[in-house]
């Protein structure tokens, strides 16, 4: 059930500064609202999007939240999400388990959203870098794939992430061999096809 609500926002975590740099701000005031409840301790899983610019990555992740206007969306031809984004709506995972009648799964795990700028628009080595926090701060990360199922772009734009995790491979590689390729370093990729047909 989506609802409008004037509790819940998005901050810009990740911004492109001037001469395609990118800076990260500081985004604690997005997981105040879960220390200030006394839940010092809860574990927090982060939520993200990743995928082509322009195809509804922002109603996506709004409606998984249960929200319909925490990240903007618009069908202007620019792209609304510029950098990474991250609300300040947290669910309990039973909660968030539960949304659009659900089965409900028990837990006490805060979920948390996150949107980020389409890639296409710029160079591949722009995109690599914007993803890598995603990468490695979500649980769950999701491919949106919209329309025709175009194997090329489908299979390029994939190549953005596995070039952003090459490079995070390669820095923990070359600062701790053993402990690198024992530890899980990324969260699960889930590919999402939306609006197509099959053409018989």
């Amino acid at each position: 059930h989506i609802q409008i609500s004037n509790m819940y926002s998005s901050y810009k975590w990740i911004t492109n500064e001037a001469e395609g740099s990118l800076v990260a701000n500081d985004v604690t005031n997005v997981f105040r609202n879960v220390l200030e409840r006394g839940e010092k301790d809860a574990h927090c899983n982060l939520i993200s999007v990743f995928g082509r610019a322009r195809q509804g990555k922002s109603f996506l992740m709004n409606c998984l939240s249960g929200e319909k206007e925490i990240f903007k969306i618009s069908n202007e031809k620019d792209s609304c999400t510029q950098g990474i984004e991250i609300s300040n709506k947290w669910l309990t995972v039973n909660d968030f388990s539960k949304l659009d009648n659900g089965r409900a799964v028990s837990g006490s795990i805060k979920v948390g959203f996150v949107d980020a700028e389409g890639q296409g628009d710029k160079d591949v080595s722009y995109d690599a870098n914007l993803i890598c926090p995603i990468l490695l701060a979500s649980k769950c990360v999701i491919f949106n794939w919209k329309g025709d199922l175009q194997k090329d772009h489908i299979l390029s734009t994939l190549g953005i992430m596995t070039k952003a995790a090459g490079n995070v491979a390669a820095d923990t590689g070359a600062s701790g061999k053993g402990a690198a390729s024992s530890t899980k370093k990324f969260g699960h990729l889930h590919i999402i096809f939306r609006d197509w047909q099959s053409v018989n």
